[in-house]
């Protein structure tokens, strides 16, 4: 699959660096087919330029790629040139806490709890917080749970009416597909007795 994927993608590359040589052969096919187009066409010239019709410019797409790889040639040799520090792996910044743990790192709820305080009253989000003590004193707090739920109501009002009217439309077709032989020459029949209706009814 990868390499379909590159043999596709390098494909892609060669046609628009090579649209000067693969453009001429195009035209020349289209002035080929008669009745195509109400004029023909000027075919450019193969070469590093691609003149566009009524003279209206040129391009070359071979310069264009060489001018895109020498700008990032530089941008790359600017970057290295500035950020002579060597990289380093470290743990992320934990609020001055020492030996952080899974349990205690960001995860995408905080990122977006901004987004869902503001459209609250959109999605409606559902939050329970368990608070659980110790037995002997409420001020000794042995866990915290804190869950939140958001209501896909657009699922809820779009999505689930029009999926379980195509369950319910597969549900009754599906009883036309029994296993039996016989039903399906039947069908056969029916539908060829449909047919010879239709071309002798017809005009």
């Amino acid at each position: 699959m990868r390499w379909a994927a590159w043999l596709l993608a390098g494909t892609c590359i060669l046609l628009g660096i090579g649209a000067s040589a693969i453009v001429p052969v195009l035209y020349r096919v289209v002035n080929s087919i008669g009745g195509l187009m109400p004029g023909r066409l000027a075919t450019p010239s193969p070469g590093l330029w691609i003149a566009a019709p009524q003279a209206f410019g040129q391009l070359s797409p071979v310069l264009l790629a060489a001018l895109l790889a020498a700008i990032l040639v530089v941008v790359a040799a600017l970057f290295r040139r500035l950020h002579r520090t060597p990289f380093r792996l470290a743990d992320t910044w934990g609020c001055g806490r020492i030996a952080q743990t899974p349990r205690m790192e960001y995860t995408a709820s905080a990122f977006a709890e901004p987004l869902r305080r503001v459209f609250a009253e959109l999605y409606r989000p559902t939050q329970d917080l368990t608070v659980n003590v110790h037995p002997d004193s409420p001020y000794f707090v042995q866990s915290i749970t804190f869950t939140s739920e958001v209501h896909p109501w657009f699922e809820q009002v779009i999505y689930q009416p029009i999926v379980r009217l195509f369950r319910a439309v597969a549900v009754r077709v599906r009883r036309l597909q029994s296993g039996s032989v016989h039903l399906y020459l039947v069908y056969v029949v029916v539908a060829l007795l449909v047919a010879l209706a239709s071309v002798w009814w017809g005009p």
